[in-house]
């Protein structure tokens, strides 16, 4: 086994322990929403969060959305675009972290408040001096938060942002002093925080083998598990 793969319908993301021991990569296959269609900020929310507790909290290598266009309902809420083919705002959230998250970064650990919003995550590209700073604010009002980017020092970051007004939108940039910038996070919104680097100091280090995105760029998923076919496109066949 290669690759620990598991589906979100039942609930919150677990970690799994034994992925993380064997050196296995562990991924989010397949999620889909099921309920009436919501193109808006509160359903983009709620996957940005789920997005967060895969990657940051059940230590996970990827993260799969099924659709991109809806099926046979044309009204329901489980692709990325609306029925006129129009993104929705889970779409936009989704590629806070796609976006920039690119194969070959590693997360890095986040030191914050637990429970409490903002909910972060970080990422970085060692080869290519690349960084990247997720911050969710579920809240209805602003939250200004204080980073310290701990053995970085950028100069200068940029803020991509989603809400209600904004999709995935580059905002204007920020210093980053000794490698520390002040942001105040909109409400009800998701913020990418991008920026390079000319080297990681000691402090800046990626997270144990199977809790990083440890597949080359080679890989991929070789089946489109919804038209129930059992040949899988490199031509073997599943049981």
């Amino acid at each position: 086994v290669g690759i620990v793969g598991e589906h979100l319908y039942g609930g919150g993301p677990l970690p799994y322990p034994l992925a993380r021991e064997k050196g296995k990569d562990y991924w989010e296959t397949e999620i889909s929403d099921f309920k009436n269609m919501d193109p808006g900020m509160n359903n983009g929310i709620k996957y940005a969060l789920q997005i967060h507790r895969c990657l940051a909290v059940a230590g996970m290598n990827a993260y799969h959305y099924w659709w991109l266009v809806p099926g046979g309902n044309k009204n329901d809420n489980e692709a990325l675009t609306d029925a006129m083919g129009r993104p929705t705002k889970r779409m936009y959230c989704l590629g806070n972290y796609s976006k920039f998250i690119r194969p070959g970064f590693v997360r890095v650990e986040v030191t914050a408040p637990p429970g409490k919003d903002p909910w972060v995550s970080a990422y970085v590209d060692r080869p290519s001096g690349g960084f990247v700073v997720v911050a969710v604010n579920t809240l209805e009002e602003p939250v200004t938060q204080v980073f310290r980017l701990a053995g970085m020092d950028p100069g200068a970051v940029t803020p991509w942002l989603t809400d209600d007004e904004h999709d995935l939108e580059k905002q204007t940039g920020l210093r980053a002093l000794g490698g520390k910038f002040t942001y105040a996070i909109p409400a009800r919104s998701v913020v990418s925080f991008t920026g390079q680097v000319s080297s990681f100091g000691p402090t800046a280090t990626p997270t144990p083998p199977g809790m990083g995105p440890s597949v080359s760029q080679a890989s991929c998923l070789v089946d489109d598990f919804e038209k129930g076919a059992k040949t899988n496109l490199r031509g073997g066949t599943w049981g």
